[in-house]
């Protein structure tokens, strides 16, 4: 397959270069002689569904970072450490990657066809059950790299050396800016990202050689235009009468949407029904899927989840009387670009329709203000939901954004008919009383320094006064 994108070239020897690998595609071109390159990176040390390794969170809430050269500091010392780690890196058989070409699990596609001999160092994400390290205290994935011991003085020259190429830039504390790293000998990888690592990575490499130099996609011009997500479940008759006609088809946004599908049977009924619709396969459940989605878009890509029971969108007017939306990619766009303007990362609208009280808001806010799940814009910063708190899944949206940006964007002005929680069979996320009180409780254990009061309804649904200021 040949690659169309455009990439630029960045020789690394000696040098530091940061680039968001996770997302942009990169590889090395051929070089001769003997290269080591020293790849600097992170890994996500929580467990699936779990936040326990703060570090990790706050990494994979970082802005994205230009493709840039940092700083280093040439001085003699340094020049000793790396002459001494070249001469311990001749001196040591690296070992053939378990899963490179030659052998009879070859899952390391970066390396396509070819051999790849490298070490790792640093932390690593431990393989033992988590319950028995749950035992033992340790509610991370965090331990140490057995190549630490093994391979001590590689390891010890290597931190040395790097620590003083650019102070806190690799090791295993919470202040350095990389906890993991490989060493690889004379690599060649194809076209490639590094999906499993979280934040941007960091290369450098040493050695009497020629070529080499590492190859990296451009990063897009401009802001992403927004994809328009629509989880949906058994509901194509639902669907076709209230978010496809009122709102897709109304306002010609078509091109923009994909469907969040969930099995075989609904994949076959939505697109035989929605043929100029994309989907997507996401896990079951509406939560698994929504984290899904930010998961699979990159960051700062621009989402607008949408739900597929959506009658209208609305806008009230002075006199407290509502107005169907006329233009409906311009009101999200229009929004999009606000949120860019104040440094959010989330908006919404008005979450009930209530002109009266609407028209008694602020056009536009900034404060701590619920987000409402049914319509919900976000520049995506890479959220990861609890699936404990799946019914309260908008309110912890609200809240990590606005602890990621001091700030949500909600547009008071503005506001949807749907139909909440409804009773038809299909659906994603039906809840019940009980089930959202026991949500309620375990939220407000949980952020209860951001909630006002909680509100108990007739029905036995439960909402929640956000501080406006906390």
């Amino acid at each position: 397959m040949t690659m169309t994108f455009t990439h630029s070239s960045y020789d690394v020897r000696n040098k530091l270069l940061q680039a968001e690998t996770a997302t942009l595609r990169h590889k090395n071109a051929p070089h001769t002689g003997d290269r080591y390159v020293i790849v600097l990176y992170n890994k996500d040390l929580n467990y699936a569904g779990t936040d326990t390794c703060k570090r990790s969170c706050a990494i994979k809430t970082q802005q994205p970072v230009p493709i840039a050269y940092l700083n280093t500091n040439e001085s003699l010392v340094v020049e000793q450490y790396r002459k001494e780690l070249l001469s311990l890196l001749d001196e040591t058989k690296i070992p053939k990657d378990r899963c490179s070409a030659s052998t009879k699990h070859i899952t390391h596609s970066k390396y396509g066809t070819n051999e790849a001999h490298f070490l790792s160092f640093g932390v690593s994400a431990s393989r033992k059950s988590r319950q028995v390290r749950a035992e033992a205290g340790i509610t991370t994935r965090k331990s140490s790299n057995v190549n630490n011991t093994k391979y001590i003085r590689i390891y010890q020259t290597l931190c040395s050396y790097l620590e003083c190429l650019h102070p806190l830039l690799f090791g295993e504390s919470a202040d350095h800016k990389f906890h993991a790293c490989i060493v690889a000998k004379n690599s060649q990888c194809e076209w490639h990202t590094d999906k499993y690592n979280i934040g941007h990575a960091c290369f450098t490499a040493l050695g009497d050689y020629t070529g080499g130099e590492v190859l990296i996609e451009d990063a897009p011009p401009s802001v992403p235009d927004y994809v328009i997500c629509i989880p949906t479940y058994k509901r194509v008759d639902l669907f076709r009468k209230k978010t496809y006609a009122k709102v897709i088809d109304r306002y010609n946004l078509h091109d923009k949407v994909i469907l969040l599908l969930q099995n075989d049977d609904d994949e076959k009924a939505y697109t035989d029904a929605f043929p100029e619709l994309d989907f997507l396969r996401t896990p079951a459940g509406l939560l698994q899927t929504v984290n899904f989605v930010a998961d699979y878009f990159p960051k700062n890509q621009r989402i607008l989840m949408m739900h597929d029971d959506i009658a209208r969108l609305f806008k009230v007017d002075e006199h407290s009387k509502r107005h169907t939306v006329d233009d409906g990619d311009a009101f999200f766009t229009d929004v999009f670009n606000r949120m860019d303007t104040e440094g959010c990362h989330l908006a919404g609208v008005y979450p009930c329709s209530y002109p009266s009280t609407m028209v008694k808001q602020p056009a536009y806010s900034t404060d701590l203000r619920f987000i409402h799940d049914p319509l919900t814009f976000m520049v995506n910063i890479k959220p990861c939901l609890h699936l404990d708190l799946q019914y309260k899944s908008d309110f912890e949206r609200t809240i990590l954004h606005y602890k990621h940006d001091g700030k949500v964007l909600r547009c008071n002005r503005y506001g949807i008919e749907t139909a909440y929680n409804p009773k038809e069979k299909g659906g994603i996320g039906h809840r019940d009383a009980k089930a959202e009180k026991d949500a309620c409780t375990l939220f407000v254990d949980r952020y209860g320094e951001y909630v006002h009061r909680v509100i108990t309804h007739k029905n036995g649904s439960t909402s929640m006064l956000l501080k406006k200021q906390p």
